[in-house]
């Protein structure tokens, strides 16, 4: 686990951080995503991607996406981030979502990871982003 970029603060007065914990070998297939300062209750799914990359406030966001290249939406990892502003996501390394479809993960393999959630600035609702971590994978 390796950060990229930080997250901007949010509507809860911290940024949200995402952090890759679990074992970095692919045949053990054991890597969460863990999800922190995040505003409580609201959806949030995980993004990546083979690279890193840096865009402010893409399409009206209050953050920042530090991944580049082909960006993987893991759509069927939303969850709705707990009253504290945490969550966390189970990766399956056999079939991580790039845009052209499912790969499986390989040694040597570097991927990158941050999360895209709703938020809100001055009562206005908008989206914004975790910090971004990298996984290196054995």
């Amino acid at each position: 686990d390796r950060p990229v970029c930080e997250g901007v603060v949010n509507s809860s007065g911290t940024p949200g951080q995402l952090v890759i914990g679990g074992s970095t070998k692919v045949a053990d297939n054991e890597v969460s995503l863990q999800l922190f300062g995040l505003p409580g209750n609201v959806p949030c799914y995980a993004l990546l991607s083979r690279s890193a990359g840096f865009t402010a406030n893409p399409g009206g966001s209050q953050g920042n996406l530090c991944l580049s290249g082909g960006i993987g939406r893991m759509a069927l990892s939303l969850f709705v981030a707990s009253p504290e502003g945490r969550g966390q996501v189970a990766l399956d390394l056999t079939a991580l979502r790039e845009p052209s479809g499912y790969v499986a993960a390989q040694p040597g393999d570097r991927w990158y990871f941050q999360a895209w959630y709703r938020d809100a600035v001055s009562g206005t609702a908008t989206s914004n982003f975790t910090s971004a971590s990298a996984l290196l994978l054995d």
